[in-house]
């Protein structure tokens, strides 16, 4: 959810411009303010790193339930099997898979909610 400032949830900028992630809960991983994915503002962030199937579509399925129609959820995870189960997710339930990225060990995914 964008705040009055339209900034995303989380993030945080100092006096120099830069902006950092704020990531509760993510074990002190920080993510990298360059990378190509992060070109699409979201709504709610879906953490799923360190789960294996189907446990991030199952928690995909609860988290996309919760954001309005139209709304981004960005969803970071660990687990290859990712990058087959939530397009198929995506195409099954009328969501927009934005964009996939695989970065480094992480696959990222935004989804825009459908009706």
């Amino acid at each position: 959810m964008s705040n009055s400032t339209g900034e995303r949830p989380g993030k945080t900028g100092d006096e120099s411009g830069n902006e950092s992630r704020n990531e509760i809960g993510n074990e002190g991983r920080n993510e990298s303010n360059n990378d190509q994915a992060e070109k699409w503002p979201w709504d709610d962030e879906l953490d799923a790193r360190g789960l294996f199937c189907p446990e991030p579509v199952m928690l995909l399925h609860n988290r996309i339930a919760d954001i309005a129609e139209g709304q981004v959820l960005k969803v970071t995870a660990t687990d290859p099997s990712t990058t087959r189960d939530i397009p198929r997710f995506c195409q099954f339930l009328n969501h927009e898979l934005l964009e996939s990225a695989e970065q480094g060990e992480e696959f990222v995914f935004f989804i825009r909610r459908g009706a």
